[in-house]
């Protein structure tokens, strides 16, 4: 066989070797194994193609350097770009990476708060105790639950109720009278209903006085 820089082969079919090579087209050995950039695979398997009629069909010098001037440019140009270095992926701003990235931490903190909130056995409508200013409890009820907040429940503080020992009070629909008030250390009072019982320690957030209810 003549030398490699001499043997020419006309592609007569697909070479799955990302070689961007086309069918019909005459390339120079050298070429060839130039695309393959040094992939010991990819060169052991094109020895084995140059053996395939089907695959590259050999032709003589004359045949190939007579497709003219034009055609050998356009091999040139195929093999240089079979070379280029594959493009590096764009590289961002360490600020601005570091930016989004804190955005995306945030937002799925706030989707995880979200569905803890929504799995909680808290509810709209519910009375419950809200810490305030320095560590003093006020009362407050939940008017609803959002999405991506830092703080998933939206609470309205209560004041206080307005009794006092004796008073007539209403508590879940029943009526009774106040027997102890645990204010202001604890914001709890027990109530003695019309029954006779004595209720457990209430929150006085539940408790309202008789006519408000």
């Amino acid at each position: 066989m003549a030398t490699a820089e001499k043997t020419y082969f006309k592609v007569t079919g697909h070479l799955h070797l990302g070689l961007y090579t086309k069918i019909d087209r005459m390339y120079a050995l050298s070429d060839l194994r130039l695309r393959c950039k040094g992939d010991p695979e990819k060169l052991a398997r094109l020895e084995e193609l140059t053996r395939d009629a089907s695959k590259l069909q050999p032709v003589s010098v004359e045949e190939a350097e007579g497709t003219g001037e034009m055609a050998g440019r356009r091999d040139e140009n195929e093999a240089e770009r079979a070379q280029r270095p594959t493009k590096k992926p764009r590289t961002e701003n360490p600020s601005t990476a570091k930016k989004k990235d804190e955005q995306k931490k945030s937002k799925k903190v706030k989707r995880e708060r979200f569905r803890t909130a929504a799995r909680s056995k808290h509810y709209v409508g519910q009375y419950i105790w809200c810490a305030w200013w320095k560590h003093e409890v006020k009362p407050a009820r939940i008017v609803g639950i959002v999405r991506d907040s830092d703080k998933p429940y939206l609470i309205n503080l209560l004041a206080d109720p307005d009794f006092k020992l004796g008073d007539e009070v209403m508590s879940g629909g029943r009526k009774g009278r106040v027997t102890w008030d645990g204010r202001p250390e604890h914001k709890f009072a027990r109530i003695q209903w019309e029954t006779g019982e004595e209720s457990q320690v209430i929150p006085v957030s539940k408790i309202q006085p008789h006519g408000e209810a």
